[in-house]
């Protein structure tokens, strides 16, 4: 059989069965559990230092912010999922 005639869309054979999708566990891996706790507070420590030093807000702690932010929207992805 050529490529040309291959077609995706030609029914499964008798004798295989069609693919299941696999079933999504409830709970997030621990992995992204310690990846959002660890960008909120990597990027929550530099903006906090910056606020108490009285710093001016620079790329630095502009993308310490982003990456705060991330992981914090995360951490309550990941709450609500758990609930």
């Amino acid at each position: 059989m050529s490529c040309a005639e291959f077609r995706h869309s030609d029914p499964v054979s008798p004798y295989r069965e069609s693919p299941t999708p696999a079933e999504e566990s409830p709970r997030a891996p621990g992995e992204e559990w310690v990846l959002a706790v660890v960008l909120a507070v990597i990027g929550g420590a530099r903006v906090i230092i910056a606020l108490a030093s009285h710093e001016d807000f620079a790329a630095d702690v502009t993308i310490a912010a982003l990456v705060g932010a991330i992981g914090c929207l995360l951490l309550a992805k990941l709450i609500r999922k758990r609930s």
